[in-house]
């Protein structure tokens, strides 16, 4: 058998693994419009759908749900008040946050694009063995990165 680092086979399985990563993360970044009249970053609308999934969430439970800084919500929320997409409310001590109708507008299309997501890559697969088979494989070469990953930084 040819060594790992020379067998054609499996250079160009990792050559076409890594097209799938960049292709999927460069589709992920790209900013859409989710029945909005501005673009929306991937932040913005996770940020959204993260208030509208969790009803008296506030500032500093949603910073630490997003792993992000309490400064870095709060300008987030900023942007997401001036695009028309939030409300704030002080009740006391804590700030209210709220999807106004086009932000509850913009959370629904943005789960609606995930459904249409999960339909288009699920349809590549008719059957559960193979998926299992494929997921297994993704595990494996995910923990190989990993190892990879925390070699290459010692």
């Amino acid at each position: 058998m040819a060594r790992p680092d020379t067998d054609p086979e499996l250079l160009r399985a990792l050559m076409l693994l890594q097209d799938l990563i960049l292709e999927g993360a460069e589709i992920d970044v790209r900013p859409r419009r989710f029945d909005t009249p501005t673009p929306l970053s991937r932040a913005e609308i996770h940020t959204l759908s993260e208030i509208a999934d969790c009803p008296g969430l506030g500032t500093s439970e949603l910073a630490e749900r997003l792993r992000v800084t309490k400064g870095a919500i709060s300008q987030m929320l900023k942007r997401l008040e001036q695009k028309g997409l939030l409300e704030r409310e002080a009740v006391g001590r804590r700030v209210s946050l709220e999807p106004t109708a086009l932000g509850w507008r913009a959370h629904r299309a943005h789960q609606d694009f995930h459904l249409r997501q999960a339909e288009v890559l699920g349809a590549q697969y008719s059957d559960p063995g193979t998926l299992q088979r494929d997921r297994e494989a993704l595990e494996r070469l995910l923990a190989g990165v990993r190892a990879f990953g925390a070699q290459d930084q010692s």
